[in-house]
């Protein structure tokens, strides 16, 4: 039994109350609010066998770029879609039986896989973009039964059930120096104070320019309205102020259960080399613990890649996640007849960009 839950139906509230671990991005009205900023209808990929073992898995369907009398195999009239995560993490959550062994709960996975991919092409979906939780979706957990997995990157967290000073103890020596410098010097933390949400956002943008960006990560005042409205008191901002008084760092926090995720940061520019983010992770142990989270999740690089932003997070904890991409063609006809190849036998075919007939080509002249 599979059907594709709207925000609203309560089948998708009910699976998260019974699943009870799970994050941010699983949850309808995030989903729902990524739809509107990302330009795609919010649903989620739901399914449940006679074993008992049920599965969900957030989506955002967005028009396939068709021509629907071009002959590529559609039928007239028919709606043809690419699913794809919504921003984040929302990767598969899987209800098993309980006492259900590693051999079984991978085996429920690959049927419901094999039987979604022909609910998924009725439904009119072409191709299918899931980003795997780097935690709650560890490596092997999730073995594929068509499409591919990338190569697992690292993340990022941090264990809040520690005590403080172990969470500390933990942290790279050239971190809590800088910590120290930047108390010492006066900046301070200021904990939900959402009159500075503007100011956030200002550093947010100057940030990600400076940064050169991709434009998808210039979300506007309305995304941060939104993520107001779907969060409310689980939406966290941390701003460091300085010692003249002004705003020099940012950040912006999803709660949901066990975890904490790091969604946005920023910093002004003429306080990089002071690092002041520093005193953004420190404030959010002590504050996050208290409201009873576990895990508080910072993400890797730039693109899962090893650079200097995940240099800066691990010095924060030796704790990594392997952060996964699950890559499949669900409709082969169409997606092999509109970019005018055959299979996708070839083991480059799921390198880069993914589906191939979305990725924006800068123009050349």
């Amino acid at each position: 039994m599979y059907e594709l839950l709207e925000p609203l139906d309560p089948e998708w509230g009910d699976f998260l109350k019974k699943i009870e671990i799970f994050d941010s991005y699983h949850e309808p009205a995030y989903a729902s609010l990524c739809g509107v900023y990302e330009g795609g209808k919010a649903v989620a990929l739901w399914g449940r066998n006679y074993q008992g073992c049920e599965m969900l898995i957030p989506l955002l369907l967005k028009p396939f770029p068709l021509d629907l009398n071009d002959g590529s195999g559609n039928s007239a009239g028919r709606e043809l879609w690419d699913a794809s995560s919504p921003y984040g993490f929302p990767g598969p959550l899987m209800i098993y039986p309980e006492g259900a062994s590693q051999a079984e709960r991978s085996d429920a996975w690959i049927k419901f896989q094999v039987e979604s991919r022909e609910f998924l092409k009725e439904k009119g979906v072409v191709s299918l973009f899931v980003r795997l939780h780097p935690i709650l979706n560890p490596l092997s957990s999730f073995p594929v039964a068509y499409g591919q997995l990338s190569d697992p990157t690292q993340t990022v967290y941090v264990d809040l059930t520690w005590s403080l000073e172990e969470i500390h103890s933990k942290m790279a020596k050239s971190h809590r120096a800088g910590v120290r410098k930047l108390q010492m010097m006066g900046f301070t933390p200021i904990m939900n104070d959402f009159s500075l949400l503007h100011e956030f956002i200002g550093l947010y943008h100057k940030t990600m320019a400076r940064l050169d960006a991709s434009v998808h990560y210039f979300f506007n005042e309305s995304y941060f309205e939104g993520l107001m409205q779907a969060l409310k008191d689980r939406l966290s901002l941390i701003m460091i102020r300085s010692p003249e008084g002004t705003m020099v760092a940012g950040g912006l926090f999803l709660e949901a259960g066990n975890f904490v995720q790091f969604h946005l940061s920023a910093t002004a520019e003429e306080y990089r080399s002071l690092a002041p983010g520093k005193l953004i992770s420190v404030a959010g142990f002590e504050f996050f613990k208290s409201r009873g989270r576990k895990i508080f999740h910072y993400g890797g690089g730039v693109g899962g890649r090893m650079d200097s932003l995940f240099d800066f997070k691990a010095r924060f904890s030796p704790l990594r996640g392997n952060f996964q991409v699950w890559k499949a063609v669900i409709n082969e006809e169409i997606y092999f007849n509109y970019i005018g190849t055959s299979s996708s036998q070839d083991p480059a075919f799921y390198e880069g960009f993914f589906p191939h007939y979305r990725r924006v080509v800068p123009n050349q002249s």
